[in-house]
């Protein structure tokens, strides 16, 4: 009945399957999946395979099997695979997280890089938005004095406003509710994409985010003028569909937008997270970060 070397053509190992069910292992979502894969890692190594909605998922942990991945063997593995969880909320896989790696996505891809450096991406000239909401979370920071504190919706607050500048133009306030279901819905998507049978948190989350998405793509399309310099991501991709409609549509654009925010505001706030958690335990690099803060006259 069970199969603790799962899969053929050389899959790696992993917990025991049975048939019908696939891996006999509870996976969870959110934070218990991100426990159980590190579970998973010690018991079987840094690449191990899980039976998932019928079909083989390879993991792999660790820096050197990552690099293996990613750098040196990246072509092989820049393609992605189809899964009945993302064929819920975008069946057409458009946009550039669950686009297969054709034309297309290379189109929006290479765009949105593009147009987000144009924006400041990167640069130099983002700094005076990122300087504003440092300020503010130092001062969210301070005004919890010595009490202990989770960072972890702080981090993504502020994180996530410096992302809405370059694509939407706009800053919420903590105490906003649309700025908090933008907020849940994108650790949502990022934490429950395909780690459950069923998807319905991310797809929920996803059609929040779309909803939000073509509410202003609407409000841009209507208020932009044609042939003028851009405000903003949006601005900029509707200028696009004018140029090139075959390439480039609405719908592209509010997959592209449900992309950034599901997985720029996230990934950002865990890296400062783990950052913060870093320089937690060793007080000699925290020292200098802090040496250098006060010399670029931060503080």
């Amino acid at each position: 009945m069970g199969n603790h070397q799962p899969g053929k053509n050389g899959f790696p190992p992993g917990p025991m399957t049975v048939p019908f069910l696939g891996s006999v292992v509870d996976l969870g979502t959110g934070d218990e999946f991100l426990n159980k894969w590190v579970e998973l890692s010690e018991e079987y190594g840094s690449v191990f395979s899980v039976k998932i909605e019928g079909r083989w998922v390879v993991f792999v942990t660790g820096w050197e099997a990552a690099r293996e991945v990613l750098v040196k063997k990246g072509l092989d593995f820049a393609d992605k695979p189809r899964y009945p969880s993302a064929e819920k909320h975008n069946p057409e896989y458009k946009g550039i997280f669950d686009a297969p790696c054709g034309d297309r996505w290379k189109n929006q891809r290479s765009f949105a890089l593009t147009t987000l450096r144009s924006f400041g991406f990167g640069k130099v000239s983002i700094e005076g938005s990122i300087t504003h909401e440092v300020e503010d979370l130092f001062n969210d920071l301070m005004s919890h004095q010595s009490k202990a504190l989770d960072c972890r919706d702080l981090l993504a607050a502020h994180t996530a406003n410096v992302l809405f500048a370059l694509t939407f133009g706009l800053r919420y306030t903590d105490d906003d509710h649309v700025f908090q279901s933008l907020l849940k819905y994108s650790r949502v998507l990022m934490l429950d994409y395909s780690c459950s049978s069923t998807g319905t948190g991310a797809k929920k989350a996803a059609k929040g985010l779309q909803y939000y998405t073509n509410k202003q793509i609407q409000k841009h399309a209507d208020s932009r003028s044609v042939g003028e310099e851009p405000r903003d991501f949006i601005d900029a991709y509707l200028a696009k569909i004018d140029e090139d409609p075959e390439n480039f549509s609405y719908d592209d654009l509010s997959y592209v937008l449900t992309d950034l925010i599901g997985a720029g505001i996230e990934s950002v706030s865990f890296t400062l997270l783990w950052s913060l958690l870093y320089m937690s335990l060793h007080l000699d690099v925290q020292d200098r970060v802090h040496q250098e803060i006060k010399q670029v006259g931060l503080l």
